[in-house]
């Protein structure tokens, strides 16, 4: 997102309804990034018990994009990120994603140690499971 510059949402035309054509240069190229994509893996922290609210907006600025396609997530925060991530699940519901419901966790106090990022073995299989379940849903979606 970041390469993107993608600024708060503050045009009167409402994302749903902008066929996927937007005034703002910024937001045109993330719409074509997303739109290029067939499903997407939310990697989100939690801040405050939800969302944060640059990622919120950058979902929010597009619309058509998002929908029908495949989404699953990744949570890390102070209890795993499980807040955001049940936010997120609504927010997604919006859009009609199908959505994986595995989900993998890190902990802001187990798996960072002296500003290093130190999983669990049993994170391995957890992230793989995630991403086989995402691509099948997106096999699912394209049929």
């Amino acid at each position: 997102m970041a390469d993107y510059s993608v600024p708060l949402l503050t045009t009167p035309v409402h994302p749903m309804v902008a066929n996927k054509d937007y005034s703002d240069a910024n937001v045109q190229r993330w719409s074509d990034a997303i739109d290029a994509c067939d499903a997407y893996v939310f990697v989100t922290p939690e801040y405050n018990h939800g969302v944060p609210g640059g990622f919120k907006n950058a979902v929010d600025t597009l619309g058509a994009e998002w929908v029908g396609k495949p989404v699953a997530f990744i949570g890390h925060g102070s209890v795993g990120g499980v807040r955001a991530v049940e936010q997120w699940r609504q927010i997604v519901a919006n859009f009609s994603m199908p959505v994986v419901r595995a989900e993998v966790n890190f902990s802001g106090f187990t798996h960072w140690q002296d500003g290093e990022f130190r999983p669990e073995d049993r994170h391995v299989d957890e992230v793989n499971g995630v991403l086989d379940a995402v691509e099948k849903l997106t096999r699912a979606a394209s049929d």
